[in-house]
């Protein structure tokens, strides 16, 4: 790798970032990207992951300025982030930064809002952290490269999202570049996440990783504000990440450097329409355009066959977490019509008619595909009907990407489907409208509050 000693390049972006310099889609981004976290977060706090850990929270028995989401509690920056960035990803609902196969507004966002809340901090100083955050994260990540880490069994999101969430916690602190250096150090230091999630059919451990990357990044970050100090070159020294996690001797200085400030990462993030892995969305609009446009239903359908990059086969056949089990939810959404929170746990497999049609259904890599990947994430989906028709249909952007976005009309349903039930919908009128009006938001602890447990 060059000398030019990229962590110091990286640090000085994220410490010098200034809303001023942002482009109106960019502060458009930011605020699609917060109202969908805040549901995912909101939303997730009905279940297991969201239980257990507002649990565990409550029994550290400490106190702070932070608000717990659907609870009274307030705690530490780290505390509330750990809990917070937990509860954003039980759904499988939340963002996907495909170029590099992570998972960034539900580590960044309860990492730069505890520290908002404790800081009292404006809304343009927040949009600023979550933007230098997404640029840090997902160059860092695309220059780890998702392929090497998957192989490797490596989490990406839980890897990077340290670096981004310290990026996000140290530009809410102000921290100068030479303290972000030390950050970016300490949450380097912090960097794990297996791929063994995948065996555990609860969707627990995984989002477990996602609130320690978070919680670690607020830690690196506050750490470094009170002169404790890390490794200075972590992503280029002699041990540097790189090296640790991809097996690679060098990186070009460029992948993690290259139109910093002018290509913002954060407006290539997709959102989610289906409750399931990303790498499955796009069979799944495939199979939903086939049943549409021929009038089918799932009795009519005697096999599916789909195809997907090669790298990324594994992670969706057959697999024991039911998010990630293609044959599953391609069945069950073949004959629910729909693919939700309410089917992640893995029930519908009960129906006969759901087990009989999983059977049918098989999971192929493709070179072609794997080729466009992680860039696109594409799906060939070829159904066969019992009397003998075949009809086939490739999906390269799927619902939800940049390329093929949701309405702010499906935005807004979603938000309103998760939050329900957790907050009044005028608590929820409330939080949508500070959002719209981020920009000049003087206190972000409004927001913060507005996640709290409603007396």
């Amino acid at each position: 790798m060059s000398e030019s000693f990229v962590t110091e390049t990286l640090a000085t972006y994220a410490s010098s970032l200034r809303y001023e310099d942002l482009p109106a889609n960019v502060v458009a981004r930011v605020k699609d990207l917060l109202f969908d976290t805040l549901g995912t977060l909101l939303g997730g706090a009905r279940y297991p992951a969201g239980r257990i850990v507002t649990r565990y929270t409550e029994g550290l028995g400490e106190s702070g300025p932070c608000t717990v989401a659907a609870t009274p509690m307030r705690v530490s920056p780290a505390a509330a982030a750990f809990a917070n960035a937990t509860m954003s990803h039980c759904l499988e609902l939340d963002d996907n930064y495909n170029p590099a196969n992570a998972h960034v507004a539900n580590v960044v966002v309860p990492a730069a809002l505890g520290i908002a809340e404790a800081q009292h901090a404006s809304g343009p100083e927040f949009i600023a952290a979550l933007v230098a955050a997404y640029d840090v994260e997902g160059r860092i990540g695309i220059a780890l490269d998702p392929v090497r880490l998957y192989a490797r069994s490596f989490h990406p999101s839980s890897i990077d999202g340290n670096f981004g969430a310290a990026a996000a916690a140290g530009r809410m602190l102000r921290l100068l570049p030479p303290a972000m250096v030390q950050a970016f150090g300490l949450a380097g230091c912090q960097a794990s996440g297996l791929l063994a999630w995948v065996t555990e059919p609860s969707q627990l451990s995984k989002a477990f990783q996602i609130g320690i990357a978070s919680r670690n990044g607020v830690t690196a970050a506050t750490l470094a504000q009170l002169g404790f100090t890390g490794p200075p070159h972590i992503l280029e020294g002699k041990h540097n990440l790189f090296r640790a996690f991809s097996g690679l001797e060098s990186v070009p200085a460029s992948t993690l450097t290259d139109a910093l400030g002018e290509r913002f990462e954060i407006t290539r993030t997709s959102l989610k329409k289906y409750a399931a892995c990303r790498q499955i969305h796009a069979p799944l609009d495939g199979l939903f355009a086939i049943m549409r446009q021929h009038g089918l239903t799932g009795d009519d359908i005697a096999a599916v066959v789909t195809r997907v990059a090669t790298s990324m086969a594994d992670i969706i056949d057959k697999n024991e977490l039911p998010s990630h089990n293609a044959q599953y939810v391609l069945a069950t959404a073949a004959y629910d019509g729909r693919v939700e929170v309410d089917q992640l746990d893995g029930r519908r497999a009960e129906d006969p008619r759901i087990a009989a049609l999983s059977e049918r259904v098989c999971v192929l890599g493709d070179e072609e595909l794997e080729r466009r990947f992680p860039e696109q994430w594409s799906g060939i989906t070829t159904v066969r009907t019992r009397d003998g028709r075949e009809f086939t249909e490739t999906v390269h952007y799927p619902t939800g990407d940049p390329e093929n976005a949701l309405s702010d009309a499906d935005l807004r349903a979603k938000f309103r489907t998760l939050v329900r039930g957790v907050v009044s919908e005028q608590r929820a009128d409330e939080i949508a409208a500070l959002i719209a009006g981020l920009e000049a938001l003087d206190d972000c602890g409004r927001i913060a509050r507005c996640l709290a447990m409603e007396s």
